[in-house]
């Protein structure tokens, strides 16, 4: 079933300027996304496999959940509908560690990337959705690291800062999951 995916437009300051179905943008126009680098308590990472039949990067590997923020919608409402819709991950607020929101020239976006941690329960009931993502597989960042020097153009570039936030964020990391284990 199609839907049509109303998506906000920002100008420099992060400000919505427009919403526009998002199949209507224009390369100079700036939008929002979110994505979310999710680990496991042994340390970990989860990649996923962009679908073969995604517009933007089909079959490359990417960080498991990165989702458009649609109108309306903020970046962390956008990362937990996403983790959900993409591979069944439910997830709420307070199991998130932001990092610094960034404005990628590339892509023409403002990015906020998250940290999801999961617990061996959610671990398990992980799916990948179809025309979403086509595997999912997880990974040691050192792994990870060598899969991606082996073969750069099956990983998307975001990849490799995300391992970078990871070290930088460990802490906040670790606060969340030492807080899972104590529910």
């Amino acid at each position: 079933m199609w839907t049509l995916e109303l998506v906000d437009i920002v100008d420099r300051d992060d400000k919505v300027i427009e919403i526009k179905p998002r199949d209507q943008i224009w390369a100079d126009e700036i939008t929002r996304t979110s994505a979310c680098f999710v680990v496991d308590k042994e340390g970990s990472v989860l990649i996923a496999q962009r679908d073969a039949t995604k517009k933007s990067a089909p079959n490359i590997w990417s960080v498991a959940v990165a989702e458009t923020v649609q109108a309306w919608e903020n970046y962390l409402d956008a990362i937990i509908r996403g983790a959900f819709e993409e591979i069944q991950l439910s997830v709420t607020h307070k199991d998130l560690v932001p990092t610094k929101k960034k404005f990628s020239e590339n892509n023409n976006t403002f990015r906020q990337t998250y940290f999801i941690v999961c617990t061996d329960e959610q671990k398990i009931s992980l799916i990948p959705k179809e025309w979403e993502v086509q595997a999912i597989q997880w990974v040691s960042p050192v792994e990870l690291k060598e899969m991606i020097q082996k073969n750069r153009s099956l990983y998307s570039k975001s990849l490799p800062k995300a391992l970078d936030y990871r070290e930088k964020y460990n802490e906040d990391i670790i606060a969340v999951l030492e807080a899972k284990n104590t529910q």
